[in-house]
């Protein structure tokens, strides 16, 4: 279950007409489109992930990708992994679940489970090499005697075989492979201005003539200003609504509302943030203007651009 699956899916199809693949020459006219219209979300992230292997990159390279862990600061994950994911967040948007992922390309065999953690996946091993996932323990007749390890994946983690060296890849294992393929730290230190470290010593005046009419003019409540514009100002924090919110939509209100209401967040109502505490460690909220890289080419200047953080 893909809940980003709608902007998942718009951003593949903005990026078709500048992806640039040698091998695959102009992706407009050969592949178009990369995700089959009409299919299932799990039919949408593997048309994506075939792309991309197609275009050279490994599985485990692809998976991670597309399914980050979470980066935030309160995750403790080291600085070259880190780097990793914000280096391939500037291409790609997480595709967020509740989800767990199941995948085979003939070499590699495993799962892993979205940064939200909120499916179930258990796993344990044998002595004779056995493999076995699933969403409940005990799915297999497996004695005691014969199970080496056992546990259940946690939150943005991976875990498969590689059938060419017959050997079971743990987590670790793979990220540190990735992380150290390039060194990323250094691409984004070089590469990446950070706008929030910038001071240009200045001060703005910021005071509104005739400022309560104005407000009434634009149709700006007492609501507005305490529970949304205010908290964004003073702390970076997201307004938070209750799921169960009745204010009529704008075209129906019999009242003058502005333009931006006439606009609705699509909203998947599965989970609500604020009763899974934990949701916290694996959300951000950042934005990179116009660092969509073009290329399957892993390059330095690829990260080049601006960041702010509303963190």
């Amino acid at each position: 279950e893909i809940n980003t699956i709608r902007g998942n899916r718009l951003w593949i199809k903005a990026r078709e007409a500048v992806l640039k693949v040698p091998e695959f020459g102009s992706i407009a006219e050969n592949i178009s489109p990369i995700i089959q219209p009409g299919m299932s979300d799990s039919a949408s992230v593997d048309n994506v992930l075939e792309f991309f292997v197609r275009a050279g990159m490994g599985l485990p390279h692809v998976l991670s990708m597309l399914v980050p862990e979470s980066y935030k600061e309160g995750n403790p994950l080291g600085q070259d992994l880190k780097s990793f994911y914000e280096y391939h967040s500037i291409f790609m948007e997480p595709w967020d679940g509740p989800a767990t992922i199941l995948f085979c390309d003939g070499r590699y065999a495993g799962g892993m489970l979205d940064r939200n953690g909120l499916r179930p996946c258990r796993y344990f091993t044998t002595k004779s090499g056995l493999l076995v996932m699933a969403s409940e323990a005990g799915v297999c007749n497996i004695p005691e005697s014969e199970i080496t390890s056992k546990g259940r994946l946690c939150p943005g983690k991976i875990l498969m075989v590689d059938t060419q060296t017959g050997t079971i890849l743990d987590n670790d294992t793979i990220k540190a492979a990735l992380s150290s393929e390039q060194p990323y730290t250094d691409w984004l230190n070089r590469g990446r201005i950070i706008l929030r470290d910038i001071k240009s010593g200045r001060k703005v005046e910021h005071d509104v003539d005739d400022f309560q009419r104005r407000l009434s003019g634009f149709g700006y409540t007492t609501e507005d200003i305490e529970q949304i514009i205010k908290p964004m100002a003073i702390t970076g924090a997201e307004p938070l609504y209750a799921m169960g919110d009745d204010t009529p939509l704008a075209v129906l209100s019999e009242k003058p509302q502005r333009f931006f209401n006439y606009f609705r967040q699509k909203f998947a109502q599965v989970t609500n943030p604020v009763r899974f505490s934990h949701l916290s460690l694996y959300s951000r909220c950042t934005s990179k203007p116009d660092l969509k890289n073009t290329s399957n080419k892993k390059t330095p200047t690829s990260c080049r651009g601006f960041l702010w953080s509303y963190d």
